[in-house]
């Protein structure tokens, strides 16, 4: 009797061991199912095997010689510093002072055995060991985006390249294969290149957490060579976004910038000015005799002037010396009917300026005041000397826009010329070329002659008083958000770039030392600026002016 009591209980015992294992198992896939990321968190780390070099090893003899060697596991990444392949007598002996030191951009991460501390001595094993030294980005204020192209050099034409994201906020990595390649014309010649890329399928790259902006295969990579405070063309990017008669703002973020794991400082991560849904949103897919097109100014740049089938050489593009000069086409150019309705139709608008009520019915005006506001704000020199300025024409709306502005380093009184009048507060920039050089803004300069354009901007100026308070706190938050990466970029920078007498640069300029140097110099120019435009266009000089006699 006692022998069945005994079976029964164990029998019982068994049975509940069972459904306490099937409960354990259905708790851990439940709680798999939750911790399983979701495609915003952040991806899991690689998998890395934490060595335990004693582990399971046999106490060796007294005196025993035992190898100690340290490694690092990306040499571009970090280096070791101290004797890297020890010897030391077990029992007796211990390792030597070692130190694992990241390279600029880069941060230790960990030791193969665990451990997080940089620095170590008196290591001591029982048995050889290797240990190696981690690094990773040192994500600070901005993405880090990591290019590497293999063994392929960049230059005119794409390349393959696999491009690695760091994100901030969150705090996750992303992967995107493209092509790269240098983009740029005087720039070109600068140490710190500037590229475009074109990824193999629609992403993006700047909100990742949002459906805000929407994925697009073209984003540019801008090195900010010339503008010491690197704070310029993203003013120009965040006013253009807070003036809504503007049709494009480029979206862009700062990103600190690796190619083939070696640190190449703080670049502008932009979107490209492109026909798109996303940017300039117009159909220029019409294969007829007419089509919405875009186009940007020209000046000495080479065009092809006659539609040729199959042509894929470079830029068709229009010109008309005695009125708006040279602008290449940027979107698509089917037949030569359309070179010429791309003509015609620039001639078109650019013959009703001198009319207030035609040119309405020619051009979006809001576009053409807000970009001129734009401009005049940032006094930016390749503006008015007609680069970096986009126009579009939409066939829905039958229309012609100024679309946005582009690259403004050399705005901001980053510019020497004209003795001196591009660095000084003072003055309308947009009309001040025609007298300078023989390339100007023909658009602004026609337009500023007029009377009822002028009275549209002392309108649009005394509306904008939010606008134009927002400016300078906009630079203090730049500056102090991303300050220690400018010190960064500077530090791979150091020649060629603060201090000197490069491009234009201004004396006043010249003798600042620093990046904070520099970026107060612009705060400070961008208040005065902003003062002087206050005064001037707010008062009856601005309208009697003539547009052509500069004040200042």
């Amino acid at each position: 009797m006692l022998v069945q009591k005994n079976k029964t209980k164990i029998l019982f015992l068994v049975l509940l061991y069972i459904i306490f294992v099937f409960l354990c198992s259905c708790s851990s896939n439940e709680q798999s199912q939750t911790d399983a990321p979701s495609p915003t968190s952040p991806p899991a780390p690689p998998v890395s095997l934490i060595i335990a070099p004693d582990e399971g090893a046999m106490e060796p003899a007294k005196g025993s010689v035992i190898a100690i060697t340290y490694e690092s596991a990306n040499k571009k990444a970090g280096k070791i510093e101290g004797e890297p392949e020890q010897r030391i007598i077990y029992g007796e002996t211990a390792a030597e002072k070692i130190s694992a030191v990241p390279s600029l951009g880069w941060k230790f991460l960990r030791w193969s055995d665990g451990s997080t501390v940089p620095v170590r001595e008196g290591d001591s094993y029982k048995t050889d060991v290797t240990l190696t030294a981690y690094f990773a980005h040192d994500t600070l204020s901005m993405p880090a985006v990591s290019i590497s192209t293999g063994s392929h050099d960049i230059g005119d034409n794409y390349v393959r390249a696999e491009i690695s994201i760091d994100y901030i906020d969150p705090e996750i990595t992303r992967d995107y294969r493209a092509q790269i390649r240098v983009r740029g014309a005087n720039s070109r010649s600068y140490p710190k290149l500037s590229y475009k890329i074109r990824l193999d399928d629609r992403y993006n790259l700047l909100d990742i957490t949002t459906k805000k902006i929407r994925g697009n295969r073209h984003y540019v990579l801008i090195a900010v060579w010339n503008d010491y405070s690197l704070l310029r063309t993203p003013m120009g990017f965040d006013l253009m976004d807070r003036l809504e008669g503007i049709p494009l703002s480029p979206n862009y973020t700062y990103a600190e910038v690796y190619f083939d794991d070696v640190y190449a400082g703080v670049y502008l991560l932009v979107e490209d000015i492109r026909v798109d849904e996303n940017r300039i949103d117009i159909d220029d897919t019409n294969t007829g005799d007419t089509n919405s097109f875009l186009v940007s100014s020209a000046p000495g740049r080479e065009i092809v002037l006659s539609y040729s089938s199959g042509y894929d050489g470079g830029y068709y593009g229009v010109r008309d010396e005695n009125s708006f000069g040279s602008m290449r086409i940027r979107s698509q150019v089917h037949n030569q009917q359309q070179l010429d309705f791309v003509q015609n139709t620039l001639q078109r608008a650019w013959d009703s300026i001198p009319d207030r009520e035609t040119a309405k019915q020619r051009f979006d005006i809001a576009s053409l005041v807000d970009v001129y506001i734009a401009a005049e704000i940032m006094k930016g020199l390749d503006i008015a000397w007609n680069n970096h300025f986009w126009m579009h024409y939409d066939e829905s709306s039958d229309k012609v826009y100024f679309s946005t502005l582009w690259d403004l380093k050399f705005g901001g009184g980053n510019h020497s010329g004209h003795n001196g009048f591009w660095a000084n507060f003072e003055g309308l920039g947009m009309i001040a070329a025609q007298g300078q050089w023989g390339q100007y803004n023909r658009w602004f300069i026609e337009l500023m002659k007029q009377v009822w354009f002028r009275e549209l901007v002392q309108r649009r100026f005394a509306e904008i008083d939010d606008v134009l308070d927002s400016i300078v706190p906009m630079l203090y938050a730049n500056y102090d958000l991303h300050r220690v990466s400018f010190e960064r970029n500077f530090t791979r920078w150091p020649k060629g770039n603060i201090g000197t007498d490069s491009n234009f640069t201004p004396r006043q300029v010249v003798a600042l030392k620093n990046n904070e140097e520099n970026a107060n110099y612009l705060i400070n120019w961008m208040e005065q600026r902003i003062s002087w435009l206050r005064a001037y266009i707010g008062s009856p000089d601005f309208i009697s002016h003539a547009g052509t006699t500069n004040p200042g």
